[in-house]
């Protein structure tokens, strides 16, 4: 079975935990302050850290919505002046192109809708989101359990 060395930052904190594992409440003081201050640290890091998936994952979808729509366009334009112009002995040239540009723009509008809710399904940062309020609970819940001021020591 491989063992794997510590990271030279658990080194540092095990130091530091070392030094004050001494009586008293400035040693206690100094570790709750090294422990929220890394806490603090970690979660940055994975903020920052999906902050950028978030926005590769974002970047790739657009890239995607672009292409489609420059393609759509192009393919619309050429339908619908083909439609229109199947259509124009029946009804005319303009009500024609009226009908069919009706059409697409309903059809646009219901394109655009069905994207919106579908952009919804990603929440951005949910993870940090989730770790903050993991560890403001967890937090909430030492403070509230922790002896009242003045009574320590009784």
């Amino acid at each position: 079975m491989a063992t794997h060395a510590p990271r030279q930052d658990d080194r540092a904190h095990e130091a530091v935990d070392d030094r004050y594992s001494g009586e008293g409440v400035v040693p206690l003081v100094t570790g709750i302050a090294n422990a929220v201050e890394r806490l603090v640290s970690d979660h940055l890091t994975l903020a920052r850290l999906e902050l950028a998936e978030d926005a590769r994952i974002t970047g790739r979808r657009l890239a995607r919505v672009g292409t489609c729509v420059f393609f759509g366009v192009v393919g619309w334009a050429l339908f619908c002046a083909g439609l229109a112009v199947l259509l124009s002995p029946l009804l005319g040239l303009g009500w024609a192109l009226l009908a069919i540009g009706g059409l697409g723009v309903l059809g646009g509008a219901v394109a655009a809708l069905s994207m919106l809710v579908g952009a919804r399904r990603h929440d951005i940062m949910d993870d940090s989101s989730r770790e903050l309020r993991g560890t403001v609970k967890v937090l909430g819940t030492a403070v509230v359990g922790a002896p009242e001021a003045g009574h320590v020591g009784n």
